[in-house]
């Protein structure tokens, strides 16, 4: 796969751009680019309409209609790959021309989200940002982080009650998975500042509802807790929360104003990543032993 490339000299000498050719991937190979790069070493760009993006999107994904992408082509970094999806692959195969027209080295994503087979979020373009505005700062992204991560143990937790022996194995298991997830949050909490103040992390956090993802406790619930639910079904659900949470952070890291608060959404993000993969191999771990898929 086509690795990070620094803007060349024309482009930094205020040169035009030599045109480039567009590379194209399929899924799994766009899928396999993802996981093996870091947030912040390409751009994820969704050419659709926003409707089209609100259904259903890939996590991390910016909205940038192709109608709109001759004008607002600046928005988009020249010092990393860009990598774009429509529906079908043909607006995105369009916008992929526009772009390494001007320079851009372009990822260009066959078949687009009809054909795509990984993890999708959902939501506008503000979904769950209100809980990470702009200049939020490290220790509130921290805080948040953690809160989503509690909450959404604390619904496992609930849903373990009332669940069939199936489900609430399965729900236990993830009740204990967001029990690392919270460690992860406090260990980057001392890397940040080694003499942070747990309690006032731990109090910040009481104070949010929200789940991952910026999901509210309500509609994680009707997620959550609608049983009859297979095990397999449970961890669909919580593959769709990890989504929605890496999503969240890659928006936010995209508007954050401080540096740090940026930094630490990207780690987040790359967090998540690992989550979801974790999750797939344990939904492929029930498949592979017979159990309800």
């Amino acid at each position: 796969m086509p690795e990070s490339k620094t803007e060349s000299k024309d482009t930094a000498a205020g040169m035009a751009p030599r045109p480039t050719t567009p590379t194209d991937v399929t899924p799994a190979e766009a899928q396999e680019y993802l996981r093996g790069h870091e947030a912040g070493q390409y751009s994820l760009i969704d050419v659709r309409q926003d409707w089209e993006y609100e259904e259903e999107h890939v996590p991390g994904a910016r909205l940038l209609p192709l109608a709109e992408l001759a004008d607002r082509m600046s928005e988009v970094p020249r010092d990393r790959p860009a990598m774009v999806y429509c529906r079908s692959g043909k607006r995105s195969a369009a916008a992929a021309g526009l772009l390494a027209g001007q320079g851009y080295e372009v990822l260009n994503i066959l078949g687009g989200m009809s054909a795509w087979q990984g993890a999708a979020a959902e939501g506008d373009t503000a979904q769950g940002l209100e809980y990470l505005p702009e200049d939020a700062s490290a220790a509130d992204v921290l805080a948040l982080a953690y809160a989503m991560e509690a909450n959404l143990g604390t619904f496992y937790a609930m849903c373990a009650e009332s669940a069939d022996a199936g489900a609430r194995e399965a729900f236990e298991r993830l009740a204990r998975f967001e029990e690392g997830h919270k460690a992860m949050v406090l260990r980057l909490a001392r890397e940040h500042d080694p003499v942070f103040d747990k309690d006032a992390l731990l109090a910040r956090a009481a104070d949010t509802a929200a789940v991952e993802g910026g999901f509210a406790p309500q509609e994680a619930s009707a997620r959550l807790c609608a049983m009859p639910a297979p095990a397999a079904d449970v961890l669909e659900t919580a593959m769709a929360f990890e989504a929605q949470a890496l999503d969240l952070y890659m928006r936010a890291s995209a508007r954050a104003e401080g540096e740090e608060a940026a930094r630490l959404l990207r780690t987040l993000a790359d967090e998540e990543k690992r989550h979801l993969q974790v999750l797939d191999r344990m939904l492929a771990g029930l498949g592979a032993s017979g159990e309800d898929a």
